[in-house]
């Protein structure tokens, strides 16, 4: 008989904590939690970078149109174009009655161009592995549906 035990039985000690079996399986539940929800938080965040791009666009062919207005010209008009988070403006084409708005992707964002003229005619010239681009409008999502106007 054991001693120490007034019973003659081993008294067993009550541990506080988990044990490894318990703490694997909240790894492996944290784990395909974060392989769901990472692609998904990357599109969403990708199509806010979009929208942002699109708008500065809008912005910008608004400015230009003011500018073309008080000097009968576009040349000149386009002098600083906005910054946009992961997204490069550009200006080309500049004439009298003509002009092209241009948005390039960098980081999170490259490989997507999008452009707007002076007849309000929106492109995407260009996007990212997996995502359709659109000759007549921007696009909003992978598919390639368009953006509102």
């Amino acid at each position: 008989m054991p001693s120490g035990s007034p019973t003659g039985e081993w008294v067993r000690a009550t541990h506080a904590g988990f044990t490894l079996i318990e703490l694997l399986v909240t790894l492996l539940i944290v784990a395909i939690l974060t392989a769901i929800a990472l692609p998904a938080y990357n599109n969403y965040a990708l199509r806010g970078y979009i929208n942002t791009a699109q708008a500065a666009l809008l912005a910008q062919a608004q400015t230009m149109a003011q500018y073309a207005q008080d000097h009968g010209t576009y040349v000149g008009s386009c002098a600083s174009p906005p910054v946009v988070n992961n997204f490069t403006i550009m200006c080309s084409n500049l004439s009298q009655t003509t002009y092209t708005v241009t948005a390039s992707g960098s980081g999170p964002a490259a490989g997507f161009v999008f452009t707007l003229d002076n007849t309000g005619a929106r492109q995407t010239t260009a996007a990212a592995s997996g995502w359709s681009t659109n000759s007549s409008c921007w696009i909003s999502d992978k598919s390639g549906d368009c953006a509102a106007p």
